[in-house]
């Protein structure tokens, strides 16, 4: 019950024009060397099936886009043959070790994917799930990666 009425409550904020935070943590790549490892803000908004979503990487750098929601399958390739998120199964199991984006995300349908251009040109891809058997007893969790064109991984948490 309490799932549902949380789940019911973030739809809520969503639909009246607020949003959910989130936020990016780099785990590989060049932003992870640094120290401390700084943490990135996320805002997500929208319902249902697709949204905006805009993420401040810092230093005045933002990078604004589009998420939707869908079953997780492989992303199409796009026009050269090749997919900005073609490589995203590899970024989950960096992230979450090996074989979890087949175990965990592949086929879920508590799943959106969201493409992102920055400032300074640099795009960044994202994808997000929640667990399909989540009891009732659980918080909502959704997790959820990152990488953008500059090499760097990033653990999201909404």
């Amino acid at each position: 019950m309490k799932t549902k009425l949380s789940l019911l409550f973030v739809l809520t904020s969503l639909m009246s024009g607020c949003y959910a935070i989130g936020h990016f943590y780099p785990v590989q790549g060049p932003l992870s060397s640094q120290t401390p490892v700084p943490v990135y803000s996320a805002k997500l908004y929208g319902a249902f099936n697709s949204g905006n979503i805009t993420v401040d990487l810092g230093g005045g750098q933002t990078c604004k886009g589009r998420w939707v929601a869908g079953r997780a399958e492989p992303a199409p390739n796009g026009p050269s043959g090749s997919s900005a998120s073609g490589d995203m199964p590899g970024v989950w199991d960096a992230v979450y070790g090996q074989g979890f984006y087949v175990s965990h995300v592949l086929g879920t349908r508590l799943f959106a994917r969201a493409q992102a251009t920055c400032g300074n040109g640099a795009t960044l891809s994202v994808e997000m799930y929640r667990r399909d058997n989540a009891s009732e007893n659980t918080p909502i969790e959704v997790r959820g990666v990152a990488k953008d064109s500059k090499d760097n991984i990033y653990k999201v948490v909404i």
